[in-house]
């Protein structure tokens, strides 16, 4: 397998992938610093967290539900328009922390 260009194409893509996540996830920490947001006490399901506990754990359960739920919708429409939807939902989440982060349910919500 290893011998295959197509096996290092994909280990490179899942590599860079992979990183890119890596290093969004890490930045929300400064994000939320930057935009005040940090320390802000929300509530949710009867918990009271600062913003950036909260935003960093429901970011680790969307995490996980999505994996299983891109893996049923790439058996049902292929992985090219999988990755499609993702990568621009991504996208458009980048744009919305940008645009409407200042608001901590946006931030919450778009950093997810």
């Amino acid at each position: 397998m290893i011998k295959k260009p197509l096996f290092w194409l994909i280990y490179v893509i899942f590599v860079v992938v992979a990183a890119g996540g890596l290093m969004a996830t890490a930045q929300i920490g400064p994000i939320a610093k930057d935009y005040g947001l940090a320390t802000l006490p929300m509530m949710l399901f009867g918990t009271t967290l600062p913003l950036l506990t909260m935003t960093l754990s429901i970011d680790n359960l969307c995490n996980g539900f999505t994996r299983p739920l891109c893996g049923f919708i790439s058996d049902k429409i292929g992985r090219e328009n999988t990755m499609f939807i993702v990568f621009t939902g991504e996208g458009l989440a980048m744009l919305g922390l940008m645009n409407y982060g200042h608001d901590p349910i946006l931030f919450m919500t778009f950093a997810a």
